[in-house]
């Protein structure tokens, strides 16, 4: 088991405080099921939230919406997803990824 300093979990929890307040995950919508969650490692910064049916979250000052059986982040289309899916979004140092029940998505052209 790996001991950690309280120093380190102080700063965990206070990154983790700015995170939450910068970016968490934030549900609207009637039947939205949303939930976020951040962390912090020498490597960086991760924040990530999900919708469970209709509704929209932010993360990480990115706004994600499922309505109209769409899904859109800052208002670019990932395409479609059904009133059952799961829409995860990722945001890390190295970039953003959202996914579809399971599936990683890229824009959708046009």
């Amino acid at each position: 088991m790996k001991v950690v300093s309280v120093q380190k979990l102080i700063l965990i929890s206070a990154i983790s405080a700015f995170l939450c307040l910068s970016g968490c995950a934030q549900s609207t919508g009637a039947n939205a099921v949303a939930s976020s969650s951040s962390s912090s490692s020498s490597a960086g910064q991760t924040a990530e939230g999900s919708i469970v049916g209709e509704g929209s979250i932010s993360v990480a000052n990115h706004r994600v919406e499922v309505k109209g059986g769409k899904v859109t982040v800052d208002g670019v289309s990932f395409g479609e997803a059904s009133e059952s899916s799961t829409v995860r979004y990722l945001v890390t140092p190295s970039g953003a990824k959202l996914f579809v029940d399971g599936q990683l998505r890229n824009a959708a052209a046009g």
